[in-house]
């Protein structure tokens, strides 16, 4: 989550409804799934290759996705074609959540990376009380008070509740390939989003499924890692759109979330600039009082917050002022309630 920035064209291309099913090519399907959030849709993909079917994410668990499910698999291309596997692009709930289930029912392989596997096993098998514990020592840290505090001891893993459990996996890498009907798919791993997020590019037809990396409409939520050790995500990113900008403006890229859209070196170099300008706006804060976790969130996001919308949130500011500290602008220190406080160097 972030705040927008101008919004690209959308690419002449049907966008499916809530649980509908669109072709994009002859060999490509998009699915639009509902989500019970401000940003309301993930976008799935289907690539049809000579054994079958491959599923690109697949939505959150729950009995309204079940349903829609229900009805996707009673229709073509599934009544087709089997569907054989299933790619994860990431850990995050909307595009793991139901990939379990997925499974059970139709047999499907799940290809993941592994350590995108490993951090959704790490969440899932963490009962309530750790997991909240969990976030009241990330919470106390950024400086949330101690009513926020309370309310992650009664909300329990709010991981778990949106997936009935991590699926067993076969991992892929980059630089692996995966082959559709007209296409020949290169498997890429990128830091910044989550900690080893899977794209999926088609060079010939210039064809990229970019899962959360790249959006039309919103700049990906970059947050520092949780259950990990803290990373640079923000300079992972910035590496990444580093690499974009020499990509040129032809590309169809089939998105996480929203429509499908072209240029991505402007959307690149775009992203670059609005980062640049939340570091600068950070450090224009900071020269004032030092800063911690939350009065950083609050300068970058001036709205009122749901509890969902604060956890993407607090991440995205912990994530710009580390990414500060990497580069030797701030220092950061706690005081003696272990608040983490930062200020220009």
């Amino acid at each position: 989550m972030s705040d927008p920035i101008t919004p690209l064209a959308k690419a002449n291309i049907p966008n499916p409804k809530d649980g509908e099913i669109v072709a994009v090519a002859e060999d490509i399907w998009w699915i639009k799934m509902p989500l019970p959030f401000r940003l309301n849709h993930v976008n799935l993909y289907v690539l049809l290759a000579d054994d079958g079917l491959t599923v690109i994410d697949t939505g959150i668990y729950s009995d309204h996705i079940a349903q829609c499910w229900d009805a996707l698999l009673a229709a073509p291309p599934f009544t087709d074609h089997p569907i054989r596997r299933i790619v994860v692009t990431h850990y995050h709930p909307d595009h793991i959540g139901y990939a379990h289930s997925l499974s059970e029912r139709t047999g499907a392989e799940v290809l993941m990376s592994q350590i995108e596997h490993e951090k959704s096993m790490a969440l899932t098998t963490l009962d309530d009380v750790a997991f909240a514990d969990m976030m009241i020592k990330r919470y106390r840290m950024f400086g949330f008070d101690q009513d926020i505090l309370n309310a992650l001891a009664e909300r329990g893993n709010h991981y778990s509740d949106k997936m009935t459990k991590t699926p067993d996996a076969g991992y892929i890498q980059a630089g692996d390939r995966l082959t559709s009907l007209s296409g020949d798919w290169h498997i890429r791993c990128d830091r910044g989003h989550s900690e080893h997020h899977i794209g999926l590019y088609d060079p010939a037809r210039r064809i990229y499924l970019s899962g959360d990396f790249l959006l039309p409409r919103i700049t990906p939520n970059i947050a520092t890692p949780l259950a990990a050790a803290v990373d640079d995500m923000l300079g992972h990113y910035f590496a990444y759109l580093a690499e974009m900008l020499t990509w040129g403006d032809d590309w169809l890229v089939l998105p996480g979330h929203d429509w499908a859209f072209h240029a991505v070196s402007t959307r690149a170099a775009g992203l670059i600039r609005h980062h640049q300008q939340r570091l600068a706006q950070l450090l224009d804060h900071a020269d004032h009082a030092p800063l911690t976790v939350k009065s950083a969130m609050d300068a970058l996001f001036p709205m009122e917050l749901n509890e969902h919308e604060r956890y993407f949130a607090s991440g995205e500011a912990h994530a710009h002022l580390y990414h500060l500290v990497k580069q030797n602008a701030m220092i950061c220190a706690p005081d003696q309630h272990g608040v983490d406080y930062y200020e220009l160097r």
